[in-house]
Formats: structure tokens, sequence, C-alpha cells
């Protein structure tokens, strides 16, 4: 036998005879033991290196993509998700790197003890935190079906501090030099080690609970909206609100699945463990937890994946995320303006009355013109290949003041309603014969719309909805 292996057994016995409150004095001197944990330490590493490398890239482009885009920060779902890509940032600078170097190591932890505690400390903060921004989430999305003027981005700002100042209170105290924290040789990070009280972790477990009973609530709110049958609302300045709703309702709550699938088993282990080796526990002569190494190893690799599915799924889930992202790597920038602000313009100008609600989106649409509804409730005409029309033929103005003529004349009709009448036949007639001008006035228009644009490269129209103009 070698000197390497008696100092190496002296060294053991020498951790083994101290105290359990005590142990967190020793994480100098804690190697891998295991030959075939050693052995897999290379292709740990590789892992764990390139997790390192996606997990921080996809996180720094979405908060990036987020932060720099007023449509994308202007709504309170984006940017709870830019702050889910700071957290998984701190994620893999303070967890996911440690680790990363601890196994390139040879698991010998060599970073002193303060380190040990920025990384325990990491731990319960993030575990915490992504939780509550998770739940924030949810009551965003359940609020905005039933309640949507609590929405506010003064209220949910207010309720992100208060969700970040909880975990942090609650990590704070590994900090102190007096809480024990202990190197985890299997999981490759620190973490609480024995002799914590049992009343932090049970005061941990019930805020959890109550999390979880939030998001419970949330989740069945927006499964009893999605059961009521929904009707296309009647007037256009409604249709924004009812887009928002049914989108609403589509998304589902991947990413708290995601948590409790990847970051749960880890959690829970992390609470069994500190429970079992709390103070208390120990005093009423409790045997300690003995968890397999196979399972601490299983557990922490799965955990260290969710820096990395994260932005993966919200990258999926979010078509406006990823345009905006690939814009920003390509170098392209949106040209587009609108009335009153800075992607629209009206048709004809911002004067004309008969145009202020058509609006052109002057985005990259391939070779299609349509009329939609945006999620502001007006109803925009996206032209393709960046055509702005600044002024509307002559002969559409006309026959847009002549519906208006029209309409007028109808009105006066209605109204004359609250009067006798001795021409209830020719009335009939006449509203008859204004229908059917109406009706060729609608006619008129699509003919000299398509005209114009098959003028202009022969650009396909889409007239869908152009009538809405006339109802």
């Amino acid at each position: 036998m070698n000197n390497t292996t008696i100092n190496l057994f002296n060294g053991l016995e020498l951790i083994n005879s101290l105290p359990k409150q005590l142990e967190y004095f020793n994480i100098n001197t804690l190697p891998i033991q295991d030959k075939t944990i050693g052995g897999l330490s290379i292709a740990i590493s590789i892992l764990m290196g390139l997790l390192v490398i996606a997990s921080f890239l996809l996180n720094i482009a979405i908060f990036i993509t987020i932060i720099t885009s007023y449509k994308l920060r202007s709504s309170l779902l984006y940017l709870m998700f830019s702050i889910l890509s700071l957290l998984n940032l701190l994620d893999v600078l303070l967890i996911t790197i440690i680790a990363l170097l601890f196994v390139s190591n040879g698991g010998l932890w060599t970073f002193g003890k303060t380190i040990c505690r920025v990384n325990a400390f990491a731990q319960q903060f993030l575990f915490l935190a992504n939780l509550l921004i998770l739940t924030l989430i949810a009551m965003e999305r359940a609020l905005s079906l039933i309640r949507r003027h609590l929405v506010t981005r003064k209220i949910f700002g207010s309720l992100a501090i208060v969700f970040m100042i909880i975990p942090l209170c609650f990590a704070s105290p590994l900090l102190i030099s007096g809480f024990p924290v202990s190197i985890y040789v299997y999981r490759y990070l620190c973490a609480i080690g024995s002799g914590s009280p049992v009343l932090y972790s049970i005061a941990q477990l019930l805020v959890y609970g109550g999390c979880l009973f939030v998001l419970l609530i949330c989740f069945g709110s927006i499964i009893k909206q999605s059961r009521i049958v929904r009707k296309l609302p009647v007037k256009p300045e409604h249709y924004g609100a009812f887009i928002l709703e049914n989108r609403i309702l589509e998304e589902h709550m991947q990413l708290i699945f995601e948590y409790a699938v990847i970051q749960g088993p880890y959690i829970f282990l992390d609470f069994f463990v500190q429970i079992s080796n709390s103070i208390e526990v120990q005093l009423n002569k409790y045997t300690n937890s003995i968890i397999s190494k196979e399972v601490d190893i299983l557990v922490t690799i799965i955990k260290l994946f969710h820096p990395l599915i994260v932005p993966t799924m919200i990258l999926v889930s979010c078509n406006n995320i990823w345009i905006q992202l690939i814009d920003k790597i390509c170098c392209r920038c949106s040209k587009s303006v609108i009335v009153g602000s800075s992607n629209s313009i009206a048709i004809g100008g911002g004067t004309n009355s008969a145009f202020s609600q058509l609006l052109i989106d002057l985005t990259n649409n391939p070779n299609v013109m349509t009329l939609y509804a945006t999620p502001n409730g007006d109803l925009q005409l996206r032209l393709p290949n960046a055509t702005l029309i600044t002024q509307p033929p002559a002969q559409m103005v006309k026959s847009i003041n002549k519906n208006d003529e029209i309409n007028e004349r109808i009105i006066n009709k209605k109204n004359k309603k609250n009067f006798p009448s001795t021409q209830i036949c020719t009335d009939i007639e006449e509203e008859e014969e204004e229908k059917e001008e109406v009706v060729d006035v609608i006619k008129q228009q699509k003919k000299i719309i398509i005209s114009q644009v098959h003028n202009n490269n022969s650009i396909k129209f889409n007239i869908q909805c152009l009538s809405w103009r006339f109802k």
C-alpha cells in the first residue's frame, strides 16, 4: 500500500471523526473515491461544458432580444420571460460552471469555503425565485381572462419585487459563517449541511406549498374559461381583447411542467436530506439518511439541463421572440410605421377620415396584401415588399364620399320613423335602391384596389375582410 493510499485513508478517518455540524470545514479534503465515477468524469465534463455554452448563449440571446425590443418589453409576459432568462444566467454562472470545474478537477473542491457558501446560496435563491416567477406568470395568464384591470405594470412589478425579496431572505442565512454548509461529492455542488434548524426547512416547504396551491387555482381557472363558448365580438375595437383571450386559452403551463420534472426531483432530494440531517432530528437519535450515489448523480445531471430547456421552450412557443431574435442575428431592422407612433401610417394620410382606420404595416410579408386585426384592437393593411400607398386613388375617394352620403341618407330615413309617414312604400323602395348603391360602391372600390395592385408587379391581394369598412 503506497503513501497516497495511506494518506487518503487517514484523511477519511479524520473526516468521519469530526462532528456533523463541522463538516463544512473539511471541504478542501473531499475527493471522489469511486473508480466508476472517476471514469465518467471526462464524459460528464464534456457534457457540462456543452450545457454551459448552449445555456449561456440562449439565455443571453432571449434577454437581450426582449429588452431591446419595444414591442416585446411592452408585454408583461415577455418581461417575466426576461426575468427567467436572467435567473438562468445566474444559474449557469454560479452553479453549472462551478459543478463543471469541480468535476474537471477530479472531484476535489479547491475553491474555498466562500465559494462553497455562494454556491449553496445560489441554489436556495434560484430554486424558489424560479417557482415564484412561474407563479406570477400563471397569475397574469389567469387574471387576464377574468380581471384584466388588475393586470398592470404597477401591480405585477410590485409583486415581482416582493417575489425576489422572499427567496433572498431564505437564502441569506447560508452566507453566515455559523450556518452549516457542506460539499456533496456526488452532486458536484455545495448545499445545506448537517445541523441546520428544522424550522428553516418547514418554512421553505410552506412557501413552496403556497406557490403550488396558487398554480393549481390559476390552472383550474384557465381550464374553466377554455370550456366557455366564445363568440366573435360585434365591435371591431373589441377584436384585440378577443384575440388576446384566445391566445391565453391556447397556451398551457409548459414551464410549470418543466420545473416539476427537471427541478422537482433535485429539490425533493435536497429537502429530504436537509430535514433528515437537521439538528432536531439528530438530537432524537434518528439515523442519518443514506442516498445512493447513482441517484445523486442522475438527479443532479437532470437538474443541470434546466437553464437549457427553459429558453428552448420559450423560443419554440413564442413566435414573436423567435422572429425578433432572427432579425437581430441577421441585422435586419423593422421599417414599419404607425399612426401616432413609429410603426404604421394611415393610407392617404392621417387627415383623411375615410382612411384613418386603414393602416399599413411594412413588414416582410411575401407577396400578399392582407387586412388583419392587431392585438390593440385595430385593423391594419399589410403590404408586401414595403409598398406604401401615399394617396388613395381619386375614384376610391369619390366612391367613399358617395358611400358616406348614402349612409347619411339612411340615418335620416331611420330618424323619420319617429314621425307618421304616408309614403311607406316609397321609403321602402328608396331604401332598397340605397342598399343596391352601397353594394355597387363596395364592388367598385374592390375593383379599383385590385387594378392598382396588379399594376404594381401583379401582387396577390387578400380582400376577404375589406367590407368591414361599410358595415
